[in-house]
């Protein structure tokens, strides 16, 4: 069984295990913020995972980049992985929306005043998301 830091598990709401990846949604209540933790001990950076779970991971980014793109208040999707504070390896996909508390600016290191919605929460597990 794969340890997922507990700054995860603080920040965030697991919603499914994909072939590859953890999804979980982060504590957000003004933008729809994914984060994928491949299933994978001692996975830092990228390049420790092999071509295969390369692949995958695409695949998952692509997907949940592709369901954000069809919200119509979505103007943007940012993915990125930094990990400087979460060393284990991540990928944050983000719906960002005009005039969202940081437009145009990057959305790291602000924080969203609202908590998540319940009814946001049930939202993204009923989304046809795969598995």
């Amino acid at each position: 069984m794969m340890i997922i830091d507990s700054r995860f598990e603080n920040d965030s709401i697991f919603l499914a295990d994909l072939s590859l990846s953890q999804l979980r949604l982060m504590n957000d209540g003004e933008l729809d913020w994914f984060i994928l933790i491949p299933k994978r001990e001692d996975i830092i950076e990228w390049s420790d995972l092999g071509q295969e779970d390369q692949l995958l991971l695409n695949q998952e980014i692509n997907m949940l980049v592709n369901l954000l793109k069809e919200l119509p208040e979505v103007k943007k999707v940012n993915v990125a992985n930094l990990g400087n504070i979460v060393s284990q390896f991540h990928v944050h996909i983000i719906g960002r929306k005009f005039g969202d508390r940081a437009w145009p600016g990057p959305i790291w290191g602000t924080k969203s005043s609202l908590p998540l919605s319940q009814e946001r929460i049930q939202f993204w597990k009923n989304a046809k998301i795969s598995k």
